[in-house]
């Protein structure tokens, strides 16, 4: 999948069910409608950076991977 150097919106990301899957799987503290609901307009980027902290970034990593190879 192309994620357009992490600026592709998150809204365009959850459309997609294996994206949906892998996100919900890999951080099921983020699967809340409201994170969902505000996340939509931001870019995956911006997500990201405020995940940074708060996630390991290995557990990005993978999910930055598992995107990528979409």
């Amino acid at each position: 999948m192309d994620l357009k150097n992490n600026q592709i919106k998150m809204g365009v990301l959850l459309k997609n069910q294996e994206v949906k899957r892998i996100i919900q799987g890999e951080f099921p503290e983020f699967n809340k409608p409201m994170f969902i609901a505000l996340s939509r307009g931001m870019t995956l980027e911006k997500v990201l950076k405020h995940a940074r902290g708060k996630v390991a970034g290995e557990r990005i990593d993978r999910v930055l991977v598992a995107l990528g190879a979409l």
